[in-house]
């Protein structure tokens, strides 16, 4: 039976839960850091005897470098107690043995250490945070207010490689990977400015995880860079395990089938847009950034755009609209005009489909929409299965059975043609989650055009235009140049692409 009190029972971190009979005094003590993580095996207490008092450095095993431990805490510590305190700055050099011993967390925190990623921490919940977060934690048995903690985490990560979902022709093949300090570096390495500001925040009760919010100060726009930056404080959930979390919370319209965000693998992508005003979002765990605020020409324009013949570029983008209303009016079209307004259709071409529709039992809404579903079925088995078997099930789907439902009278030989034409179309969208929307469009004008014919197709795109006329990405309108302020800027890089030399910067950045 399904436990609905454990199902939606949050966890509040900050509120640790300790044994009956046992209680926390805000004491920095290992007392009380043993009495929270109690019954947890992988944690570890190192203690460090000296003459009159002993350190104890805590941390999780397996998730630090030992080897920093070793050579960049232990190893110094050590030397305090052996040679003579010669390394300590002089004003403790002075001071008698006992007051140094008595206070040894203030030798330490004056540079001892040459670990450069160290915190002082002066209450309980930041030293747990920071035990959570994997670092390590130097505490004293006589020192009850502060500890040390130093950021050593040992890091497992994958080399750089090629993004796998945005093929690259020419072009820099560098793709983000799951750490985000790498992924901050390659931007860095990029953009040699000063311009370039990167605030970071926590997101997560329980888990926290980091996102790096990157833009040009001297040419975002503030007010869209305040509504990301106040969005992005306000997140409020338990865990952020999918990229989803953020998204989702931050974006204008949360019900919309539209992206609102364009995410990218290619570092290359998010510099150019950041160059341009825009702003980035890179979170820890996810090889993936965001761009925002998008507007709808966005989706239609790849990197590689950029990297060949301006003529073969505009090209390209004129195709990609092109498709792009192939993939949502064809059947739809031909649903109606065959069921509908079969006056509309030529002779020949009527006279053709006449002849390939007898014998089937089925009309030909139901045609279209068995194979809709049944291209979306190939397209989502070839994605989830694995890549050595995924790559046949299109051969399969579309060679035998296609060809099997024909001669078997389940659907016209027009229809199949129909329908490979409209997905191979949808196939050129540069932006799978835009793709996405393309398709739920696409079934909702072939209900409306099965319910009403051309009326129904008219009243489904008119309903689409308005809808995505009133929609804003972080105040910016969705249409944008094309129905804004903006409308100068139309003729510089949307449909078309004039030459590099010829487009003028918008924006200047500092340096």
């Amino acid at each position: 039976m399904l436990d609905k009190w454990r199902l939606y029972k949050k966890i509040n971190p900050n509120n640790p839960n300790p044994p009956k009979n046992k209680s926390l005094n805000g004491e920095i003590s290992i007392e009380n850091i043993k009495i929270i993580f109690e019954n947890s095996d992988d944690i570890q207490y190192r203690e460090i005897h000296f003459s009159n008092e002993t350190l104890i450095l805590i941390y999780f095993q397996n998730t630090i470098d030992i080897e920093l431990v070793d050579n960049n805490i232990l190893r110094p510590i050590m030397q305090i107690e052996s040679t003579n305190c010669s390394c300590l700055p002089k004003d403790l050099t002075e001071s008698n043995e006992n007051n140094r011993n008595s206070d040894i967390l203030s030798i330490l925190e004056r540079g001892i250490i040459p670990h450069t990623s160290n915190n002082i921490r002066n209450n309980l919940n930041d030293v747990i945070t920071d035990i959570l977060d994997c670092c390590a934690c130097l505490i004293s048995t006589k020192i009850k207010d502060r500890a040390i903690t130093f950021d050593i985490k040992k890091i497992e990560k994958r080399n750089l490689t090629e993004p796998t979902n945005e093929n690259i022709i020419k072009g820099s093949k560098e793709a983000f990977i799951e750490n985000i300090k790498i992924n901050t570096s390659l931007i860095r390495n990029r953009i040699k400015s000063a311009d370039l500001k990167i605030k970071e925040f926590k997101v997560g009760n329980v888990t926290p995880t980091s996102i790096s919010v990157l833009y040009m100060e001297s040419i975002v726009d503030k007010i869209v860079l305040d509504k990301v930056l106040s969005r992005i404080k306000n997140i409020n959930i338990d865990k952020m395990l999918t990229i989803a979390d953020v998204e989702e919370n931050i974006v204008c319209k949360k019900y919309s089938v539209f992206p609102q965000l364009i995410y990218t693998e290619k570092s290359e992508k998010l510099i150019s847009n950041l160059l341009e005003g825009k702003i980035g979002i890179l979170i820890d765990g996810f090889p993936v950034a965001y761009i925002l605020p998008a507007v709808l020409n966005m989706f239609f324009q790849t990197p590689e755009d950029y990297s060949v013949n301006y003529f073969i570029s505009s090209a390209l983008r004129v195709l990609r609209y092109f498709c792009t209303v192939i993939t949502i009016i064809l059947p739809s079209f031909f649903l109606a005009i065959s069921t509908f307004h079969q006056e509309m259709i030529p002779t020949k071409l009527a006279i053709s489909i006449i002849k390939s529709k007898q014998g089937e039992p089925f009309p030909v809404l139901l045609e279209v929409m068995f194979m809709l579903l049944s291209f979306e079925i190939l397209i989502e088995a070839s994605a989830r299965l694995p890549k050595t078997i995924g790559q046949t099930i299109s051969i399969v789907g579309g060679l035998i059975i296609g060809d099997a439902a024909v001669n078997a009278n389940f659907v016209s030989p027009s229809v199949v043609v129909i329908v490979a034409i409209t997905g191979i179309a949808g196939f050129l969208m540069p932006n799978q989650d835009f793709a996405n929307a393309l398709r739920v469009c696409r079934f909702s004008l072939v209900i409306l055009s099965g319910i009403a014919g051309l009326y129904g197709v008219s009243i489904g795109i008119i309903l689409m235009f308005y809808y995505l006329s009133t929609m804003e990405s972080f105040g910016v309108p969705y249409f944008t140049p094309f129905t804004s302020n903006d409308y100068k800027n139309i003729n510089v890089d949307t449909i078309f692409r004039k030459p590099m030399t010829d487009m003028k910067a918008k924006t200047k950045v500092k340096r």
